[in-house]
């Protein structure tokens, strides 16, 4: 899995938990297995202070995601654990986790610059006949 994809995937999963919205099982799991990273020796790092602060500050989720793609990308063991638990989810978890894996992967990995015609973002979109 591309480690932007993954890193947004991880980051769309335990984003509940740490805005104490909504958490689920799944979340749980992965928030376990990234937690150490962002909380040390009791204390938040600041990329986890400013998420929290304000999870709806594109800032604050792009140095979240940064720190956690570098992570991702020196720990390559967990990286693998991690892609396999995704993986797993997609295809034997409940309808909501599916939801969850789903609705994270909408990620822009490139350079839109030059591109025409149709641009869909998102898992499974179709632009309608007319």
């Amino acid at each position: 899995m591309d480690l932007a994809v993954l890193a947004k995937t991880v980051f769309g999963i335990i984003t509940p938990i740490i805005t104490n919205k909504g958490i689920q099982e799944f979340s749980k799991t992965v928030w376990t297995k990234v937690k150490p990273w962002f909380i040390i020796e009791e204390k938040e790092t600041e990329e986890l202070q400013d998420l929290k602060k304000d999870p709806t500050n594109k800032s604050a989720e792009e140095f979240f995601l940064a720190a956690l793609k570098r992570k991702l990308d020196k720990n390559p063991e967990l990286r693998e654990e991690l892609e396999k638990l995704i993986a797993d989810a997609e295809e034997n978890g409940d309808e909501q986790t599916k939801i969850i894996i789903q609705n994270s992967k909408n990620v822009n990995t490139g350079n839109f610059s030059n591109i025409k015609g149709n641009v869909i973002f998102g898992n499974k979109n179709k632009i309608k006949d007319k």
